[in-house]
This record gives structure tokens, sequence and C-alpha cells, in this order.
């Protein structure tokens, strides 16, 4: 009839996950010579690394140089863009490629290569005869470029961020000719990039890289992607190269997330891992009580816990100018000595025991397993519950308690109103009339049940039948008390058949009329001038034509409190 539940609840936040690091097919243009195979280019990943593929069938090579270019124009000055079906400037991207710069222009003077990333395909950079003017455009680009100097010793990559008209580059990444690059330019954060260049197709030989530069928040819609070569503003900047396998995808950049036991028992020692980039820094915050080493490490060791409840670990990682909080919360349970469980039920039942935990398992002292039991069998009994480590036994103390018997009596025949009497000493009754009193008085005929219950919730029931024994008649009452407790407060006659000429007097014992009434329905109220009248004898006078019968009755009625 009781249940006992134990609940322990937990909580698991994780702010981010891991970004792996291995390579994910990329969706390849045939062809740089014919932009119809950049359309739809754009797709979700969610990982990052390297971009890598021999699939692409074409490759876009370029030399030589012109002032302005706004579209695809020959294989000697191109600069070729696709529209992205979603704008990327939220978003947190990577753009991989392979560049081999092979000559350099008239005088050494060596022209540039982008990739970008732009509002529109206007040139990113500048759409005007000065290196120094740059278009009216939100753009984020990736140059390998020089200074105008005769065999210059500078070139390499550089990060340019366009931001409507005003634009800022990072450091120079030297990388001169000769070499194959391959590299990943990967938006790290909104407000930040990094550059990777490697020397190999696999990307683990790392030439150099670019770990940080500022992006401005207000470069948005980025909806092109452009890829080409930039002359610079003079025929003598030229440039003979290869650009090939570029890949671009989005990444999830969730950087943190924390591992270990989610529910652990007191006393015990857990380990508990951040998962996050490489050489990242780790600074672990822990609620106060809890005793561990290795703040600083990727795994702390918890040696202790200050008692049983719920607490939040948390570790904030520092990379490259990203920032994460990973949260994970801890259930510590105490065991203690087990409980005593008192269960009961009444006589032919039976009650069911719930000790569901959650992630436990349980051994009751029948060999089974589930986390409830019936039993129909008075006894003592027991469960142990297995939770994280943690071992704890209840006792089960089941009480069978005898059901109780009533007796309403005999049915009865009756003609006016009878009081059944219901037992005493329960706790509740209940008539099928509604009625919540030990006794019911009624005047009507038919079947009458009582239902009680005793102090241990058990029930017992009766029932009665009232016949029905009045033939026509006109009978008085010789007894009434009219105390206004809603039994027996006036007076009137017991009659049934064909009733006509009614008419009622009453007199006290001075001979003085204080009631008379020709409503057989109206029944006297022991008032007199609206004072009740003392405890006493009274004379009534009763007329009444019965199925066309004359009579005329007298006699005495009582009046008790």
């Amino acid at each position: 009839m009781k249940t006992q539940t134990r609940i322990f609840i937990i909580a698991i936040v994780l702010a981010c996950a891991q970004i792996n690091a291995f390579a994910q097919p990329c969706a390849f243009f045939e062809d740089y010579t014919s932009d119809a195979g950049w359309t739809d280019y754009y797709y979700y990943y969610a990982v990052t690394g390297a971009c890598l593929s021999d699939e692409q069938d074409g490759s876009l090579t370029f030399g030589g140089g012109k002032l302005n270019f706004n579209a695809l124009d020959d294989a000697n000055d191109t600069r070729i863009y696709f529209s992205l079906p979603t704008p990327a400037y939220e978003d947190f991207w990577t753009v991989s490629g392979e560049f081999t710069p092979t000559a350099g222009g008239a005088s050494g003077r060596t022209g540039s290569m982008i990739v970008a990333l732009s509002n529109g395909s206007d040139n990113p950079i500048s759409d005007t005869y000065s290196i120094c003017e740059f278009s009216n455009t939100d753009a984020i680009a990736l140059m390998w470029t020089s200074d105008f100097d005769a065999a210059p010793d500078n070139i390499g990559f550089e990060i340019w961020a366009n931001d409507n008209g005003t634009v800022t580059m990072s450091e120079r990444l030297i990388a001169p000719y000769g070499d194959t690059y391959y590299f990943q330019w990967t938006r790290i954060a909104i407000e930040y990039m990094s550059l990777d260049v490697y020397l190999d197709a696999t990307h683990t030989d790392l030439f150099a890289t670019i770990p940080c530069f500022y992006l401005p928040t207000t470069i948005t819609d980025l909806n092109t992607m452009q890829s080409g070569n930039f002359p610079g503003g003079s025929y003598l900047r030229q440039l003979t190269a290869t650009l090939d396998n570029v890949c671009l995808r989005n990444i999830d950049v969730t950087a943190a997330s924390i591992t270990g036991p989610e529910t652990i028992c007191l006393g015990s020692e857990n380990d508990y891992t951040i998962t996050t980039f490489a050489g990242a820094d780790i600074d672990w915050t822990l609620p106060a009580g809890i005793t561990y080493t290795g703040d600083a490490a990727p795994t702390i060791h918890v040696t202790d816990w200050p008692g049983a409840g719920t607490y939040t670990l948390m570790s904030v990682i520092n990379y490259n100018c990203f920032y994460d909080t990973a949260y994970y919360e801890v259930t510590v349970i105490d065991p203690g000595s087990g409980e005593v469980l008192e269960e009961d039920f009444c006589e032919g039942g039976s009650t069911t025991v719930d000790v569901t935990t959650t992630d436990a398992t349980y051994l009751w002292d029948d060999g089974t397993t589930e986390g409830t039991h019936s039993y129909d069998t008075e006894g003592t009994y027991w469960v142990t519950i297995y939770i994280a480590g943690c071992e704890f036994t209840d006792t089960i103390h089941i009480t069978e308690y005898p059901n109780p018997s009533i007796d309403l009596g005999d049915d009865m025949d009756i003609c006016g109103d009878v009081t059944v009497e219901g037992p005493s000493g329960f706790t509740s009754y209940e008539w099928n009339t509604g009625s919540a009193s030990a006794n019911l008085t009624t005047s009507i005929p038919g079947n009458y049940s009582l239902t009680v219950t005793d102090e241990n919730g058990c029930t017992a029931f009766d029932d009665i039948t009232l016949n029905d024994a009045c033939a026509d008649h006109v009978v008085m009452p010789t007894v009434f008390s009219p105390n206004n407790d809603g039994i027996n407060d006036w007076i009137g006659p017991n009659y049934s058949g064909d009733i006509k000429d009614y008419h009622l007097e009453i007199y006290n014992r001075y001979g003085q009329l204080i009631f008379e009434t020709d409503e057989i329905a109206q029944g006297w109220n022991g008032k007199f001038e609206n004072e009740l009248q003392p405890i006493g004898t009274y004379v009534y006078v009763m007329q009444v034509k019965l199925n066309n019968k004359k009579r005329e009755e007298r006699g005495n009625i009582t009046l008790v409190r």
C-alpha cells in the first residue's frame, strides 16, 4: 500500500564536442576552366582537419597579369568564383588547397594568388588601377604575394580582411618559389582565423603557420568564393602557378567536453578528462571541498568528495584565440547502512515495494532483479541495491491486516421512519445514499448498503432491505423531539391511500388550541405563537376521508427533547 523510492538526479551539461583531426571527402568541381562545376559546391561537415583528395580532374593554371578583371577570363589572367547556397560569415569553416608558384614576372616582380570569401562577385581586393585602393565590399582573402621589389625575398602568404573598403593584413608567412604548398585556412572563432601551411598532402609536415589573425565582426554576408591571380597594378607583376584541390566546408568548432563517471560512491577515487584541441591551455575549477590533482592537465584525479550531493566540474580551455568552457555534473551517493521499509496490505490483497533508482541494479531475496517487487504474504524480506560501485541493503517488513466485518441485521418491514444502526469504532462510513454517518434514518423502503474502513485502511461491507409494510392507513405517531437535529423534529400522520378532507387540531393540557392544519404534509413543529412548547403530553383530533370513508381519531402525543 505504501512505496519507497530513492531518486538520484544526474544532469550532464556538455559545452562542446571535440574537433576530430582526420580527412573528410570534399565535393570537388571537375575543371577550373569552367565555372559551371562550381554550382552548389558548399557543403557542411561536422569535422575539421585536412581536406585531402585527388578527385579533381583539372587545376587552375595562371600566368601574367592585367589590371582589372571581374569574371572568368582566360588561362593566363584568371579569377573564377561561385555563389554559396548558404552565407558563411558567421560559420566556422576551413578552406584547403594545393598551390605551386613556379616563376616571377618581369625583373622578378611577382604577382599574387588569391582565394577569398566575399560579399558578391567583384574582386574583393581591388577593382581599380591602384593597389592602394580596395573594393567597397566585405571579404576575407588568403593571398600569396610580395613587395614590388625586383627579385623580392619576402614572398609568402598573408590573410587580408576587407571591411567594406578598410583592409587589414596579417603578418606574412614567407613561402618562396619552387615548392608546392598545402594550405589549410581556418576560421577558428567568430573574430579569428589561422593559416597552416604544409609541405605534404597528408598535412603532417607543417611548414609554417599564422596562428591568430583578428577579423572585424562587421564583415558579413560572405556569399561567394573566389580564386585566381591578382596582378597588383602593374604588368611587371606576373605569376606562373597552379592552384589545385581547393575545398571549402563548414566545421563544428565546439571545442571541449568532459568525460568520466556521472554517478559515484562516496569514498571512491575518480578520473575526469577534458577532450579538446591538442596544445590547448586547460584550467580546471571544481567546487570547494573536492580534493584532486592535475589542475592544468587534460585528466584530473579526484581523491576525495566532501559528501553526498551533486557537484559541477568546470574546465576552461584557451586555444589559439579560441576560448571555451565545459561543464560536467557528478552525483555522489552515500550508501549508508540501508533502510527499514514498512509495508502492509489487507487480508487477501498484496502490496508492491518500489526501490527504483537511476542507473541502479537490484537483487531481491527471491533472486529477482527488477526495481519493484510484489508481496502477498506477511514476513520480513530484503533487497540489495547496486549503483556507481555502491551497495546497500534494505530490510522490508510486510504486515497483513485482517479485514473487519459488520452486520446490519435482518431485513425489516417498515411503515414510517426507521433507523438502521451501523457498527461503531470505524474511521469512515459510506452508505449508498451518500451519507457518511454511522446510522441511517429513512421511511423509504428499499435496499441499503454500508461500507466501513478501519484504521489500517481495510474495509467491510453489508446491506439490508427495508420492505414496505404499510397498507392504506392514516396513523399518528405518539412521540417527537423538535430539537433541530434533523431527526423527528415535527409530527404528522404516516399515511397511504386516497386522502381527502383532512383536518388536524392539537391542544395543550389546558384545552387551548395551539395548532391546526388542512394540509396533511404540514406537521407540527412543537411551537405555538413561535414559542417552543414545553415537554409534555398534548391531545390531537384528526378528521380525514380515507378511500372515501370518513373517520375521526383522537389521541395523545408526547413532546420530548
